[in-house]
């Protein structure tokens, strides 16, 4: 279920004073907001506003029963429709000083996309003609901003999703026509460490903090249509299609098996460092990604056909800036469907397995021209995300230490990547000890 902000901008308090007996008579009638909590059940607003009463030289034949009328300001309301019910609408008033909650729901769909404004007029009507009186005379209202989704927050603080997943990858200098495709199983995860008001930003004690959140995505691949790559021989025994193997090193996506791992650190996007607080408008966060395989590697001519299980293991580090605004790309309502990113990364390929012991360096050789295991470089990229496709542009430009050429590897590489999320998502929201102490409070 969505998570939502409520907003309050002002803190509207209600004063009533009339003359009794000769001496001033008052009520006063305010609203706490400090530990409002919006709860949201089937895309509806529950929004508890406590009220707190004081009054001073109220006798009592002025207690009694009191009316709370709240009614949506049509005319200063950024609403669609008119969606409204104020529980609890009548209490009785029995001492001096009391609180009193009550709650006011609000369909979310009547609220547009962007935040908008609901503006609440007051009415407190009590048996005292008096008070009436007074209280109809003065324009009482309370401003509240709502929108439908904000940064998550509060007891929600880390979620799971576990989703479907297919791919498609395909690196533009390859000769083959072919495009491999895999299905797998794959899971995200995200945390969230800062808390925010519930104007949205975050808490001051907070603001000294780097990391706003974490989350990653692991997908796990378990079928494919093609599970070896084998090496096309000229009469001389020499490897013709040698690009084939250095673009599975580059892109380690096995059709048999492999995994991927793909963490974003974003950084606090409101730190108030004494020095430095820019860094964090320039760089939105960082990124790990880590991709690793298993296929055979099959070398056949006329007189042997030999074949080895080979690994792959594809590393990366680097930060980026994100285009769009936080609110906008990390809330319940848009997270995992707008992303526009460009990255600068150090990345490395190394190969592992059987291939990669050093009594196969001559075999090894055989296919790539050199006995190097270990590539590495910058890598520039560059990204954007709608919904369950993700499009991603990447630039390798890594060697080995013998500076050998290896066709579909080394030098400068392009990479385009189309990734499909998608399938089912089983939700888990979950808090901690330090959560539900706050909401204890």
């Amino acid at each position: 279920m969505k998570t939502h902000l409520l907003s309050i901008v002002s803190l509207f308090c209600l004063l009533f004073t009339f003359q009794s007996r000769g001496q001033e008579v008052q009520l006063k009638v305010g609203f706490d907001t400090s530990k409002i909590k919006v709860q949201v059940v089937k895309k509806r607003f529950f929004i508890p506003l406590k009220l707190i009463f004081e009054s001073q030289n109220l006798s009592k034949e002025e207690l009694g029963a009191y009316t709370l009328n709240l009614m949506i300001n049509q005319d200063e309301t950024d609403m669609n429709n008119q969606f409204y019910k104020l529980h609890t609408e009548s209490f009785s008033l029995s001492g001096l000083n009391e609180e009193k909650t009550v709650f006011l729901e609000i369909a979310s769909d009547s609220l547009p996309e962007r935040k908008s404004k609901v503006v609440i007029d007051i009415n407190l009507l009590g048996e005292n003609k008096s008070i009436n009186q007074i209280n109809k005379a003065k324009h009482q209202k309370l401003e509240v901003f709502l929108s439908r989704g904000i940064p998550t927050d509060g007891p929600n603080q880390f979620h799971i999703d576990f989703v479907g997943t297919a791919n498609l990858q395909q690196n533009i200098s390859e000769a083959s026509d072919e495009v491999q495709g895999s299905a797998g199983l794959g899971v995200i995860f995200e945390r969230y460490f800062l808390r925010r008001e519930d104007n949205g930003h975050i808490k001051s004690e907070y603001r000294n903090k780097l990391v706003e959140s974490l989350d990653m995505e692991a997908y796990i691949n378990v079928a494919s249509s093609v599970d070896s790559l084998r090496a096309d021989v000229d009469e001389m025994g020499v490897v013709t299609n040698q690009r084939n193997f250095g673009t599975y090193i580059l892109n380690p996506v096995s059709p048999k098996q492999s995994i991927f791992i793909n963490a974003n650190i974003f950084f606090n996007p409101e730190l108030n460092w004494s020095k430095g607080s820019w860094i964090t408008k320039l760089i939105s966060g960082a990124n790990v990604r880590v991709n690793a395989s298993n296929i055979l590697w099959n070398y056949t001519d006329e007189t042997s056909n030999l074949s080895k299980y080979g690994g792959a293991i594809s590393f990366r580090f680097g930060f980026f800036h994100e285009f769009l605004p936080n609110n906008k790309i990390r809330d319940e309502e848009n997270k995992r469907k707008y992303s526009i990113r460009l990255g600068l990364n150090y990345s490395s390929r190394n190969i592992t397995g059987d291939i990669s012991s050093e009594s196969n360096d001559p075999f090894r050789e055989q296919f790539l021209g050199t006995t190097d295991k270990d590539f590495s470089g910058w890598e520039p990229s560059f990204s954007f995300r709608l919904n369950n496709i993700i499009a991603e542009f990447t630039m390798p430009m890594i060697g080995g230490a013998s500076r050998s050429d290896i066709e579909g590897l080394t030098d400068t590489q392009f990479q385009f990547s189309i990734r499909f999320v998608g399938g089912f998502s089983l939700k888990v929201n979950g808090k901690d000890e330090n959560d539900e102490e706050e909401e204890n409070k």
